[in-house]
Order: C-alpha cells, then structure tokens, then sequence
C-alpha cells in the first residue's frame, strides 16, 4: 500500500497569482508530511472591480457584508443571493470584473424576475388549481450538469439551472394554464401538475448553490402553498 492511499484525494483551488507555490512548493510540503499531494490543482482568476483591482484607497472594495446588508431587506436568503452572484457571475477561470450596479442587475434578472417571479406564478396556479400536493417521483442531475461540475465549471453548472427557469417561463407562456382553467379545468390541473414537476426539477438542479432557496421550494411544494411574500422582492434603485 502506497503511504497516501489511506487519504482521500485533494483537489485544490488557489489563484492565478500563487500557482509556482502551490503547484510545486506546497506540493514538497505535504509530502514531507505524509500527506498525499493534491490530485488536481485548479486556478482561478481575479474578482476586480470597475475595471481595476479592489483598492480600499481607490475605493471600489465590495464587502460581502455589504451584500448581505443590502439584500437581507430584500430576501430571507441573502446568503443565497450572495452565493448566486458568485457562481453566476464570476468566471470559473478568467478573471470577473463586479460592481454594485452589476449585481443589482443581475438580482433583478435572474432572481427578482426570473426565478422568484417564476416559483411565485406556478405555486399561485398549483395550490389554486389542484386540490393536493404534486407527486415528485426521483430527481436526477442532467448530463450537461454533471459534465460541468466535473470541470469546475460552476458558471456553466449553474448556467444550466437559469436555462430550466426560462424553459420553465416559456412553457407557461406556451401553455397559458390560467385561460385554459377557465374552459377546461382537468386540462389546465395536467399542465400545472408538469409546471410543478419542471418547478422541483430546478429545486434539485439550485440546491448545490442556493440551499435555502431550494430547500423552501420544496417545502412550497410539498404543501401545495405559495410563499407568504417574494423571494427576491424588488430592489428599489
């Protein structure tokens, strides 16, 4: 038995900057320890800001805390929007240029918009339409997902859950349940019971990035109820 094969292996990120350190350097070290090296060592960019590295005297830092503050008013899962903007939009190994106006963009889009805009519509249909909770039969991650997190790709793992939110939208425009209740309700019960069932597929698909917010689809949707308030309530500029 080889003297590592009783560690699990290591697959180590470090930034562009520090790879002479940690590829070569750092490797010796955990040798020296009887520690196995690490099997993969992944670099990523630089997160900058308006163009320029964060300065505190230029003056262009953004804090996470400052993040939070802003959007805890906004959503009871700030800590999730924090986790969405920094798998959305930084690159998984160029560097990312954020700003404050860029984040707030990005809420308004895909969280504001897009995905609370969308749990809201189909739970108001579903728990109006149908008198008991959707059956969720088992849930698998699609293909191009998988394939994505296997080459730290968390933009393009997380690209693939935005792509089933506007999927999602679009088949509500398509299918438009709201008219067809009003003439064929058994019709319009089949189509949001599939909405419901597309809904939980995006659940299962976020829970990797925003835990809470999957976590509270869920539970939406194994009461049959829409939430209280937004998810992501609008952002006043």
């Amino acid at each position: 038995m080889s003297r590592f094969e009783k560690f699990w292996p290591v697959v180590q990120f470090a930034g562009k900057d520090n790879l002479r350190q940690q590829s070569a350097m750092w490797q010796a070290m955990l040798m020296a320890a009887n520690i196995e090296p690490s099997k993969q060592i992944v670099i990523r960019g630089f997160i900058i800001s308006g163009g320029q590295k964060m300065s505190k005297s230029i003056g262009n830092v953004i804090a996470p805390q400052d993040v939070l503050n802003t959007y805890a008013p906004l959503s009871p899962f700030a800590t999730d929007v924090l986790r969405f903007f920094l798998t959305h939009e930084v690159l998984p190994f160029e560097d990312s240029d954020i700003t404050n106006e860029r984040l707030a963009e990005s809420y308004a889009t895909n969280l504001q918009n897009g995905l609370g805009n969308l749990v809201s519509r189909s739970l108001k249909m579903s728990s109006s339409y149908l008198t008991a909770p959707v059956a969720i039969g088992e849930r698998s991650f699609k293909p191009e997902f998988i394939k994505a997190f296997e080459t730290y790709n968390t933009k393009g793992a997380i690209d693939v859950v935005m792509h089933l939110v506007r999927e999602a939208d679009a088949f509500i425009q398509k299918t438009e349940p709201f008219k067809v209740y009003k003439v064929d309700q058994e019709k319009a019960r089949g189509i949001v019971t599939e909405l419901i069932q597309k809904l939980s597929e995006i659940a299962f698909h976020l829970a990797p990035f925003l835990p809470d917010t999957a976590r509270e689809i869920d539970r939406l949707i194994m009461q049959n109820i829409s939430p209280e308030k937004p998810l992501f309530a609008r952002l006043e500029k």
